[in-house]
């Protein structure tokens, strides 16, 4: 569930740019960079929204359920959107 996460960690300090700060993130990543479903959705955007998350970012098969939750998610395909956005220029 962390790989998203982790993935945006990396390339954060690989670049030596800071991510957007209220961001939460999950995602299970495949070796092509496709972001997969995770379980436990519904309990990690509730957790996130009570963090003070201002951007969900969920994998695009979760979209439904986390929309069902919050509607200010960013549902993501791969790694190189999920990656848009978040690590600043």
């Amino acid at each position: 569930s962390a790989g998203a996460a982790f993935c945006v960690a990396f390339m954060s300090a690989l670049l030596r740019r800071p991510f957007r700060s209220g961001t939460a993130v999950t995602g299970e990543i495949s070796a092509n960079g496709d972001i997969h479903p995770v379980g436990g959705i519904r309990e990690k955007v509730t957790a996130a929204k009570m963090c003070g998350a201002e951007c969900i970012c969920v994998p695009k098969g979760n979209e439904a359920e986390a929309y069902a939750v919050s509607p200010s998610i960013k549902a993501v395909a791969d790694v190189k959107e999920l990656l848009q956005g978040l690590v600043r220029q």
